[in-house]
This record gives C-alpha cells, structure tokens and sequence, in this order.
C-alpha cells in the first residue's frame, strides 16, 4: 500500500490497481480550473487551443500547422478568451484573425 502526500500526484497503472510513479504537483493549478482559470505549462499551442475551444463562444482555428507545436506557457481565464486571443498576438508569432462572430483563424505570422 503506498499513500500519497499533499501535493503529490501518482496514476494507476494499466488498471492493475498499481501505483506509477509519483509527482510533485501545483496543488492551486491543479484546482485552478474551479476557479475558471486554465493553467498551460509548457503545452503545444494545439492543445491550448482544442482545450480552450470547449469554454469560447468562437471556434479558435490553427490555419498553419506550425503553430500547432509552439510552446505556450500560462493562465487563461475562461470566461475571457477574446482578451487572451488579444495578448497572444502580442506575446507570440501569431497573427488572429476574426472571422465572423463565430470563427476565429490564427495564422503563422513568420510564414
């Protein structure tokens, strides 16, 4: 039997009822979702995008595949997601694109 701590996280492995291995875990960005907040450390921009396409009101589409693996560190609060697309074109080589009132394109601004 092994217990794991505060702040630590461990996955059950292939259902054996096995514990993994164990990992430190941000307790506050693991519950931060609550909050409406998104929590990003290091996630491929694609990821982002398919997470934060659950929570907007705009289908957030990668035009350019490159854009797909750009790194994106940091917090989006889900009910602001507009403003988020605002501060990515600032931040990254993205260029955003509204389309309509439903669509919204992000394009490689390198290419």
């Amino acid at each position: 039997t092994r217990t794991l701590g505060f702040g630590q996280h461990g996955d059950v492995v292939d259902g054996e009822g096995v514990l993994g291995a164990v990992q430190k875990v941000d307790a506050a960005s693991a519950i931060s979702w609550r909050e409406g907040l998104l929590v990003f450390v290091k996630q491929p921009m694609g990821d982002v995008v398919n997470e934060l396409n659950r929570y907007s009101k705009q289908r957030i589409i990668l035009a350019n595949a490159s854009i797909t693996a750009i790194d994106f560190t940091g917090t989006v609060d889900k009910t602001r997601i507009a403003e988020w697309l605002v501060g990515l074109e600032k931040a990254y080589p993205i260029r955003v694109s509204i389309i309509d009132e439903k669509t919204v394109l992000l394009f490689d601004k390198t290419l």
